[in-house]
């Protein structure tokens, strides 16, 4: 599929992902001279060190970061870069777990959204992420039914005029009326008919909102489907091939932010094409479900003028 000139697009699609790098991640087997005085002591501890987060983004024109600048992992300063690699604290096996709400959104704010402004002043953006529970951070009106209390479940639905229950069944204290549980599964059950009485829509969504720019969310377990997934694999490669005893967090830190500025649009774009390629593959199956009239890629976004706009020439 063809990749739209900036001078022509009205919209950017961005793709954006997590992953981790541990410092002393090292390639499981490679080759090396006999006389060489290093032999095998490039080989690292694999799983030990310490553990850096990384965060990024990348367009088909390449990644999302101004020449010559370069953040840090204080997120309170603002660069133009959507580069961020802190060091993960948290003892969990899950990297995602280093991760929260805030972060990401103070990420959006100082990093990806001054370094799209930046790098394409007159468009807007498609951000194109996986469905993380951090991407999706509420706002403070939010319902959540599990929280709710009876009376908070009875204000709801006497409020929006639900025909289930009458006002005297709500109130009632007898045996025959609803539980607690009840109610909320009651307001559960309203809410996924009625998107619209959500109230509010998430943190990330009226930031973006806010700038005019646009989210897509990728299906679940789907990582196939998105082009930064490939990125990642060839960060931890080549950094696996660059190993050595006892490197540091410093020198494997160096090592990541040195192969995101060797990373050029043309790799971006041939990266994009393939996982446009599985999505064109998946929507063509039988396992596409209801996305398999649409027949490609293109058929499934042709009703969103922007996105097929940013898709095409």
């Amino acid at each position: 599929m063809a990749v739209a000139t900036p001078s022509i697009r009205t919209h950017v699609i961005v793709y954006t992902d997590e992953t981790f790098l541990r410092s002393r991640h090292c390639a499981k087997m490679l080759w090396y001279a006999l006389k060489s005085a290093q032999r095998n002591r490039c080989r690292g501890d694999d799983d030990a060190g310490s553990r850096l987060i990384i965060l990024h983004a990348m367009t088909a024109d390449g990644m999302l970061h101004v020449p010559d600048v370069a953040g840090s992992d204080d997120l309170t300063e603002e660069y133009a870069t959507a580069e961020l690699v802190f060091r993960g604290l948290h003892t969990s096996e899950d990297y995602h777990d280093c991760m929260d709400g805030d972060r990401f959104l103070a990420w959006l704010e100082k990093r990806l959204l001054p370094a799209f402004a930046a790098l394409f002043p007159c468009q807007k953006m498609i951000l194109v992420m996986d469905n993380a529970s951090f991407h999706h951070q509420h706002s403070d009106l939010h319902i959540t039914p599990s929280a709710m209390s009876r009376a908070e479940c009875v204000s709801f639905l006497e409020h929006i005029g639900d025909e289930r229950y009458s006002t005297q069944q709500l109130y009632s204290r007898a045996r025959s009326a609803p539980t607690k549980k009840q109610l909320q599964e009651r307001v559960r059950e309203l809410l996924r008919a009625n998107p619209d009485l959500q109230p509010g829509d998430t943190k990330v969504a009226a930031l973006m909102k806010k700038h005019g720019h646009m989210l897509v969310y990728t299906p679940p377990y789907t990582p196939a489907f998105q082009p930064i997934e490939l990125l990642w694999a060839e960060l931890k490669r080549q950094a696996g091939l660059y190993s050595a005893l006892g490197r540091s967090e410093v020198e494997a830190r160096a090592q990541a932010e040195a192969f995101f500025h060797s990373v050029t649009d043309v790799r971006c774009q041939s990266l994009i094409r393939h996982a446009h390629g599985k999505m064109d593959e998946f929507i063509a199956s039988a396992d596409a479900g209801d996305l398999h009239q649409f027949g490609s890629l293109h058929g499934l976004v042709s009703a969103e003028p922007a996105l097929l706009a940013a898709l095409s020439d």
